[in-house]
């Protein structure tokens, strides 16, 4: 799922003078309706506000939560795997390992 950017590109103009204005889209309670900055400072901004990787974005509270004693009521239980696909050994227990062909056909199969 892709995400948002943090700023509209049709509210981001480069001005004569070298600067970046950023329209607001609602007006601040003092009146301001754009923000001046140079080209670094944004950046600096931008980059800031980028999730460090393997970092969820999505965060699930109330009964979707990981934790929640009432979840194995409402997600549903992972679809059987088909007999075609026979792994050459099984992986030990607590092991990532999968083989090759049972990952193809768990993205490809649907």
């Amino acid at each position: 799922m892709p995400l948002r950017p943090a700023v509209a590109q049709e509210r981001v103009t480069r001005g004569p003078d070298g600067l970046v204005r950023i329209t607001l889209k609602k007006p601040f309670s003092d009146g301001t309706v754009a923000v001046d900055m140079d080209p670094l400072s944004l950046l600096c901004r931008l980059a800031a506000s980028v999730p460090p990787p393997r970092f969820h974005t999505v965060r699930y509270a109330g009964v979707l939560a990981p934790a929640s004693k009432l979840r194995p009521r409402i997600v549903p239980k992972p679809a059987m795997p088909a007999n075609d696909v026979k792994p050459s050994a099984p992986p030990r227990p607590g092991s990532r390992y999968r083989p090759w062909p049972e990952l193809l056909k768990r993205c490809f199969d649907q």
